[in-house]
């Protein structure tokens, strides 16, 4: 498996994948043709 750049894991050894099942964001993901990373939405005190 090939690793994600440290921007993408957060500096982390993990990341979770979320795969939407909503026309919607189905549509617009293949419209950009590739994925989004976003930080997590979980309240730490810090971005993760």
């Amino acid at each position: 498996m090939e690793r994600g750049c440290h921007s993408s894991t957060g500096g982390l050894e993990t990341v979770a994948v979320r795969v939407p099942d909503h026309p919607v964001a189905l549509a617009l993901l293949a419209a950009f043709g590739g994925g989004v990373t976003a930080p997590s939405a979980n309240r730490f005190g810090q971005v993760t």
